[in-house]
């Protein structure tokens, strides 16, 4: 996992307000997925792949 990525989770993520709200969860995923796109330059070749696992991450982080 690139570092920037690794930052970003753990800046999204410090604090979580993990309290079974999806909310919560949607904009963890959502922030992990777009570092991840960035990656990819944006091009959307990778959008559900980017999001599939940026939701694993988070939901084995947090939710397991």
């Amino acid at each position: 996992m690139p570092q920037r990525l690794k930052v970003a989770i753990k800046k999204v993520t410090s604090k979580p307000q993990i309290n079974g709200d999806n909310e919560d969860r949607h904009h963890m995923i959502s922030t992990a997925a777009y570092f991840r796109a960035e990656q990819h330059g944006f091009d959307g070749v990778y959008e559900l792949q980017d999001w599939l696992e940026a939701e694993a991450e988070i939901d084995t982080k947090f939710y397991r």
